[in-house]
């Protein structure tokens, strides 16, 4: 800092009229603070003109802008994490002020790479959960950025995205919600990303592509509960929805299938008194296939005599059972 002067005028002081911190951009103003934070550049940190070229690649439809954004999540911090966490929290510090185009720029950033982000950084490693910083950013966009408009963009990501969990879980179930077609969450109109229509050609575009997927693909999709979650909850296309179910969990599914279905339907438990563990509800599970189903196929697998692969597996998922019953 040059002088005294210069340091009172971005950290001290009474606030006086209303505004006056936010309106001179003062480093003491909440809503500037951490801009200039993220500004500070070191050897922790992304050089400023490498986060602008991001921007400017977003704004422009760029490949280039999920590319850095890759680099920067593979690449490992010395302080522990990795370079998308510094990146996160940049984007989200200035998300308010970012113009529309750019805001949907990054929009399409988060539909392709969140997906690999989460299988390279998945939560239990992180400080912080990527995928819920996303829903905060997507929030802000909406209030604070003029013109931003999700559904500009929605059916674009849905088609070609390659985050197809991401957005089940960031977009798809949670307006679902929000609009009252699932769950009892119902939000105020101005809290929707996306108008009924929208949501409907959204959710409907995301369940014709799972579908499409090959079983082991389907498996292999991160936080794959909450995706099944998002096909059950669905009012659309249900006859689409009960053959992606039978064909993981139905009467004539193998049980190496089934078990795998079961062992991706277990998610990861952050506790501070446990650590991290993995669990797995019946209860959710004959929420998806149905009570009778799920009864009559786990009763007969569960003392069935099978290969040691296979016995290995359903002994971990019994494991997981048992601590949902304890949490």
């Amino acid at each position: 800092m040059a002088n005294d002067e210069n340091a009172s005028w971005l950290f001290g002081g009474d606030k006086g009229e209303k505004g006056e911190w936010e309106a001179h951009r003062r480093f003491i103003s909440p809503q500037y603070n951490a801009i200039y934070r993220q500004g500070m550049v070191g050897p922790r940190h992304l050089k400023e003109s490498e986060f602008a070229l991001f921007l400017q690649a977003a704004r422009e439809r760029s490949p280039r802008a999920s590319e850095q954004f890759q680099r920067w999540f593979l690449t490992d911090r010395l302080e522990g994490g990795d370079y998308g966490d510094v990146a996160m929290e940049r984007i989200g510090a200035r998300a308010h002020s970012l113009d529309a185009e750019t805001a949907l720029g990054i929009v399409r950033v988060f539909a392709d790479v969140m997906d690999e982000y989460y299988r390279a950084r998945p939560k239990r490693e992180m400080f912080v959960d990527t995928w819920q910083q996303t829903e905060r950013i997507l929030r802000t966009f909406h209030t604070s950025v003029p013109d931003f408009k999700l559904g500009d963009v929605a059916l674009e990501i849905a088609a070609s995205g390659k985050a197809i969990a991401w957005m089940c879980s960031a977009i798809a179930r949670d307006e679902m919600w929000g609009h009252g077609f699932a769950g009892d969450r119902r939000r105020e109109d101005t809290l929707h990303l996306l108008n009924p229509v929208e949501v409907r050609a959204f959710t409907s575009a995301l369940v014709e592509r799972i579908s499409a997927m090959a079983t082991p693909e389907l498996l292999d999709l991160p936080r794959f509960g909450t995706v099944m979650y998002t096909l059950r909850d669905s009012p659309w296309l249900k006859e689409v929805v009960d053959k992606v179910i039978q064909r993981l969990a139905g009467p004539r599914t193998s049980d190496a299938t089934f078990l795998s279905f079961l062992e991706a339907m277990a998610g990861v438990v952050v506790s501070s008194d446990r650590g991290v563990y993995r669990t797995i509800s019946q209860k959710a599970i004959a929420g998806i296939i149905g009570d009778e189903q799920f009864d009559r196929r786990w009763s007969r697998l569960a003392k069935k005599s099978l290969h040691e692969e296979l016995a290995t597996k359903r002994a971990r998922i019994i494991a997981m059972m048992a601590e949902a019953k304890n949490w």
